[in-house]
């Protein structure tokens, strides 16, 4: 039984490899095996086995310290470890659950059934459209859709946070502020362009390591506008609400899903999640609406027949 083996109660590195059938997750001298055939652990000279149909599906947590795993038998939970970095516990709980082939619960509320393992989300609309909303008023919506073609174009009211918005503006303003000693040691001469540089200066030093940041980490990123067709969709984030991010682009065979949570949408690519923060019934009805448009490029490819 899993009590047997003295399992991590804190958090650790989890390593994560993939095999020909089977994914291993190994800690600090835990390794964990997923495959058809069941879930195996072994920590020094112990060793369990359960088999797949004993496994109801594997969850995530955020409780406690850290991120945890856990294994379900019989209704009850059995945490089988636990780590520091989120991405990591979310990566290695879908490589095992869609080893095993069982469902997946994460704690971001993101549910994966075991029959949709592998396959992107076109493939779920084409496969299971019934486990999607179905939008069921043509006249309320939330965004204006708009089709150039086949493209698909849309502007999501997404947010910033508000915290860190009140700190990036107050901190270009103070380095606006800034640079008025450094014009006066230079003097005031309105043909002088040293005078305009001298004054923006310090604010264009803080607002490219702003840029830099909402680049880099994803940050500060607002008013999502999303394009897509079958092939492609781009993701293009805004700035403080006007300034224009990098496009980020994905194949859409990588969409693997589309979520709504209490802090908004979430777009997954692959093992990446792009977060557009907005109220959790907006996102609601959002996610119908791009369902709703998504459908069309979801439909079953009828052969055509030779006369």
């Amino acid at each position: 039984m899993i009590e047997v083996i003295k399992l991590h109660t804190e958090p650790t590195f989890p390593i994560l490899t993939y095999g020909q059938e089977e994914v291993i997750i190994e800690a600090d001298g835990l390794k964990i095996i997923g495959g058809p055939t069941g879930l195996s652990i072994e920590r020094d000279d112990n060793r369990g086995h359960w088999p797949v149909v004993h496994l109801a599906k594997i969850s995530t947590s955020s409780e406690g310290e850290g991120f945890s795993i856990s294994m379900w038998m019989n209704g009850q939970a059995h945490e089988i470890i636990r780590a520091v970095k989120e991405r990591v516990i979310l990566e290695c709980a879908e490589a095992l659950a869609a080893a095993i082939g069982i469902q997946l619960l994460e704690h971001t509320g993101r549910v994966v059934e075991s029959d949709e393992h592998g396959l992107n989300i076109l493939d779920q609309l084409r496969l299971f459209p019934d486990r999607w909303p179905y939008k069921m008023d043509d006249i309320t919506t939330f965004v204006r859709f708009s089709k150039v073609g086949r493209i698909v174009q849309f502007r999501l009211p997404s947010k910033a946070d508000l915290k860190l918005t009140i700190i990036c503006i107050t901190t270009l303003i103070l380095s606006l502020a800034a640079g008025i000693p450094f014009v006066q040691q230079i003097g005031i001469q309105s043909s002088d362009w040293m005078t305009v540089a001298s004054l923006f200066l310090p604010f264009g030093l803080v607002f490219g390591a702003w840029y830099f940041a909402a680049v880099k980490y994803s940050i500060l990123e607002s008013r999502h506008d999303v394009h897509f067709d079958e092939r492609m969709i781009h993701l293009g984030p805004h700035l403080l609400w006007f300034i224009k991010l990098p496009s980020r682009s994905f194949l859409m065979a990588d969409f693997k899903d589309l979520d709504s949570t209490d802090e908004g949408l979430v777009f997954m690519f692959g093992n990446q999640r792009i977060s557009c923060k907005m109220d959790e019934l907006e996102a609601e009805w959002i996610l119908t609406e791009i369902v709703h448009n998504l459908r069309e490029f979801a439909q079953p490819v009828t052969p055509e027949i030779l006369p």
